[in-house]
This record gives C-alpha cells, sequence and structure tokens, in this order.
C-alpha cells in the first residue's frame, strides 16, 4: 500500500476504545489527518490546473499565427506562477504529515511498549514541535518503527487479522518514508525543512527538473502521511488492545 489509510479510526464497531489514550490526543490525530487529506486533495487539483494549463496553451500556439510573443510571455509567467504555487502546497503538506507521523509514532510506539501515554495538549512545546529540520534530518531514527505486539487470543480472528496486516504496513510504509525523506533532503533539503515564512520559488531549472522537484517533495510528503495513517491505526487498535486485556505475549 503507498496512500494513506482512508480511516484509520475506525474499529469495525466491534471494540471499545480503552481509556489509554485521552480523546483530545484522539481528536488531534483525526484533525491531523483530516488536514492531510485536505493538502493532498489540493495537490491533486494543482496538477490538474497544470494539464488545463498546458492544455490551453498548446491550443492558443495552434492559433497564434501571425502574433508576436503574447502566448509565449504570459505562458512562461503562469507556468512559473502554477510551479511556485505547486511547490510550497507540497511543502505545506509535507510539514502537516511530519507533524502527523510525528505524533503518532511516538504515541504508538509507547502505547507498543507498555508505557503510559500523556496527553498531547500536556507535551512540552519543544517534544510535540521538535522542528522539521531535525525529524528530516533522520527519518529512520527519530520517527519510530512501530510494530504492534500479539494480541490476546480472546480478542478473536478479526482483531488478530488486524494486526498482522498493520504489522505489514507499519513495515513496508516506514521504509518507503526513510527512501523518500533522504532522497528529498539530499536534492532539495530546503524544500522540505526550509523558513516556512519565506515561499519557495522556481529556480533556473527548466520545466522538467521543475516538475521532478514538485513531483519528489510530494512524494516524501505522501510517504509521511501514509506512515502516519498507518501508526494513527495503529494508536486505535492498541487502545482497544489495552481496554479488553493487553497482549498474548
Amino acid at each position: 500500500m503507498t496512500t494513506p489509510i482512508e480511516n484509520p479510526f475506525w474499529n469495525g464497531g466491534m471494540f471499545t476504545v480503552g481509556p489509554a489514550v485521552d480523546k483530545d490526543t484522539h481528536a488531534s490525530l483525526r484533525v491531523l489527518h483530516t488536514l492531510c487529506g485536505q493538502l493532498a486533495a489540493s495537490l491533486s487539483g494543482a496538477r490538474t490546473d497544470r494539464d488545463r494549463f498546458d492544455n490551453l496553451f498548446a491550443l492558443l500556439d495552434d492559433v497564434a499565427s501571425g502574433t508576436v510573443g503574447e502566448v509565449g510571455a504570459h505562458g512562461a509567467a503562469w507556468d512559473t506562477t502554477l510551479t511556485d504555487y505547486r511547490l510550497n502546497l507540497a511543502r505545506l503538506y509535507a510539514n502537516a504529515a511530519l507533524d502527523y507521523a510525528w505524533a503518532a509514532s511516538s504515541v504508538a510506539h509507547r502505547l507498543a511498549a507498555g508505557e503510559a501515554v500523556a496527553p498531547l495538549r500536556d507535551w512540552p512545546d519543544d517534544v510535540r514541535h521538535p522542528g522539521a529540520p531535525w525529524l528530516a534530518a533522520d527519518p529512520a531514527g527519530r520517527l519510530n518503527q512501530v510494530q504492534m505486539p500479539t494480541p490476546a487470543p480472546r480478542l478473536g480472528r478479526w482483531y488478530a487479522g488486524q494486526v498482522t496486516e498493520l504489522n505489514q504496513l507499519l513495515g513496508a510504509a516506514h521504509q518507503r518514508m526513510v527512501n523518500a525523506v533522504t532522497q528529498a533532503m539530499k536534492d532539495q533539503a530546503e524544500d522540505l525543512h526550509g523558513d516556512a515564512n519565506k515561499p519557495l520559488h522556481r529556480g533556473l531549472e527548466g520545466r522538467g527538473e521543475a516538475d521532478q522537484r514538485c513531483t519528489q517533495l510530494e512524494d516524501a510528503a505522501t510517504a509521511l502521511h501514509t506512515y502516519a495513517s498507518a501508526c494513527a491505526r495503529a494508536v486505535v487498535l492498541l487502545s482497544v488492545t489495552t481496554a479488553l486485556g493487553g497482549t498474548g505475549g
């Protein structure tokens, strides 16, 4: 699976989520998941706008015989504007997904280890928001690779199947996330963790290079969102585990 879980918070209607994770923390994870989903949809719309732009200017070029460069001049400006918009939207998505992945993986990792989880609102600010540069510099070490423990047999086949499937997804999604973030950091580190108040701009690169830059940042954002949603799913299942009797050892 290479896309985020659509609704990681579903529990089949069969179980009651336990008190190991407070309601506000669950709500915060839902908000981050929804935000990332909306940003992903906006990026999809931006790509569609680019396709419309390409088709429009190809048509105008076909009927522009006898003009003196109007299409080319305005087309170049529009192309640069759309590229800058896509770059900045992708960075916003990537940073939101980093925040989501950090929160969800931290909570899930502690639950899987049998540790108490403090509400997100009580985390010190430097822990809750350590910053994109710190997180992105070592994604493998700072965004925990979560694995679910074996559940107690009394939780039944459905739950055991959910845990097995999720562990496979967590392992694959974590590696994909590490690869995508590492590549983005290697090629354009400032795109992922530059000053959020300083907009990104297309440089002197050509159209193909600019598109590759956007795609690379979007790939990192999607990989982060995918891993975050898998960790949020782990939080839900581990909350059930703690409510109904723990693990099977």
